[in-house]
């Protein structure tokens, strides 16, 4: 039987007319046929497509997936041991919605790179959201596509920078004082 493996906090699912893609996050090497990287299945739950029959993907780094609007483009993050790549796939469907992935494009990510969410803008370029890299953005090879996205300018981000709080500190310490559950000081 097919399963989610256990202990697996991270992953994605993503709902399309044609059917449900499901992902977790496999290590290098893990996906298996048992425990797949990712797996397509219509509404009744037979499952159409499992990735274990991909041999260039390893597993997935994060669990992140997108598909494009148009469910032609499909991406994930190989996972490996030293350099990850983000595999993006051409996806033909076939009688009853079954899918077809062929490796269109591999691009490198330039080292260990977890991707948390990705997701296709209308225009179809990809966004990923890494939790050590920020925020990616990678425009796909093919026709230019026209589309309009309607937001305020205040409102597009430009760049992003991952940024942190390295050291917490005070300008001077004040003494505090210490209330129990029942609200009777206990210290100063």
């Amino acid at each position: 039987p097919l399963n989610l493996a256990p202990g697996n906090g991270k992953g994605d699912i993503i709902v399309t007319e044609k059917g449900i893609f499901i992902a977790q996050t496999r290590g290098a090497g893990n996906n298996t046929s048992d425990h797949p990287a990712f797996f397509f299945t219509n509404e009744s739950g037979s499952i159409l497509f499992n990735s274990s029959s991909l041999s260039n993907l390893n597993g997935s780094n994060g669990g992140a997936i997108a598909i494009s609007d148009d469910l032609k483009t499909f991406a994930i993050v190989d996972a490996t041991a030293t350099n990850q790549n983000l595999l993006i796939y051409s996806v033909t469907w076939g009688a009853n919605n079954v899918p077809s992935f062929s490796l269109a494009q591999t691009i490198s990510l330039k080292g260990t790179t977890q991707v948390d969410q990705m997701e296709f803008d209308p225009a179809g370029n990809l966004l990923l959201a890494s939790s050590q890299q920020g925020l990616l953005v990678y425009a796909m090879k093919g026709d230019a596509k026209n589309t309009r996205t309607n937001a305020k300018a205040a409102q597009i981000l430009i760049n992003s920078i991952p940024t942190a709080i390295e050291t917490v500190g005070a300008d001077s310490v004040e003494p505090a004082e210490y209330y129990n559950l029942q609200g009777v000081k206990v210290a100063n």
